[in-house]
């Protein structure tokens, strides 16, 4: 009976460490997350860029260009208040992106095969976008310097028309 008290005592105090110490992801882990994912978007925006046929979605996709490089520039200025270097992303972050990138270059693929790239390309770029968007609202709940939060707060503002423009065209295609 003893050793089942001294058991489950052992059980707490290892699930309250966990949630004071273990649990959640890092500002440095945030932020190199949020920038290989611009790194991706930006990736896949270029790429999908000639393939896509509608000239209004064509626009569209021009103007997240320019967000997106502006975007990941804004993250590398904020490097050193994150402690992390753009340049050495740890690897096992690169791997899961890389996989990522694959999945999503098949659906657009085949997508594209099926002609109805424009539609799901409209539908997974809104879809990311409120993805990042999710991820930088993490990063700036646990951001303690004002510049740093100004700038995600200037991100923020700048990706929701974006992620507008593109549900929109979903909802009509």
């Amino acid at each position: 009976m003893m050793i089942a008290i001294i058991g489950v005592v052992i059980l707490v105090i290892g699930f309250l460490l966990f949630l004071a110490f273990g649990s959640g992801s890092s500002n440095t882990q945030r932020a190199s997350e949020i920038y290989l994912r611009l790194e991706t978007l930006e990736t896949l925006a270029k790429d999908q860029q000639k393939l896509l046929r509608s000239n209004a979605l064509r626009t569209h996709n021009g103007t997240l260009l320019i967000f997106l490089t502006n975007a990941k520039t804004d993250i590398e200025s904020l490097s050193e208040t994150y402690d992390f270097n753009p340049k050495k992303i740890p690897k096992n972050l690169e791997e899961k992106e890389k996989t990522y990138v694959t999945d999503l270059e098949t659906t657009f693929e085949d997508a594209h095969l099926n002609v109805v790239l424009d539609r799901t390309y409209a539908r997974q770029m809104s879809y990311e976008l409120t993805t990042l968007q999710a991820q930088l609202a993490s990063l700036y709940k646990h951001t303690r310097s004002q510049s740093a939060r100004d700038k995600l707060a200037q991100i923020d503002e700048n990706i929701s028309p974006t992620i507008e423009t593109f549900s929109k065209f979903a909802a009509t295609k």
